[in-house]
């Protein structure tokens, strides 16, 4: 069980807009549709070649009381804001498999 006084930090949810643009790609535009308390954990950086050069990647991993992240419906197809941090959610699991805490891994990629 996760401590309520470990919970330090709110956790905004954003889903991707169902918009689309001329071609009838998905705009790249969110909005939020609900919060959580978490806790944070700093996993480490490390540097990226990609197509604009190279980025910054510095995974996360967020705790969540189990019930409240089941409840929101938290995927990975969402976006999360803590802070002034947006995530990308690589997975969600139930640690333990007690149904009680879930441990959120996510990765910030600065360009």
């Amino acid at each position: 069980m996760i401590l309520a006084g470990l919970l330090k930090y709110r956790a905004i949810v954003l889903e991707r807009a169902s918009a689309v643009d001329a071609l009838g790609r998905p705009t790249d535009s969110w909005s939020q549709v609900s919060s959580f308390r978490c806790a944070v954990e700093d996993q480490g950086a490390q540097e990226l070649d990609i197509g604009q050069g190279p980025a910054v990647s510095r995974r996360f991993q967020l705790r969540a009381r189990w019930q409240t992240v089941q409840a929101l419906k938290v995927t990975e197809r969402h976006r999360l804001v803590v802070g002034a941090r947006t995530l990308n959610v690589l997975a969600i699991v139930d640690a333990n498999n007690t149904h009680t805490e879930a441990l959120i891994d996510c990765v910030q990629v600065d360009l």
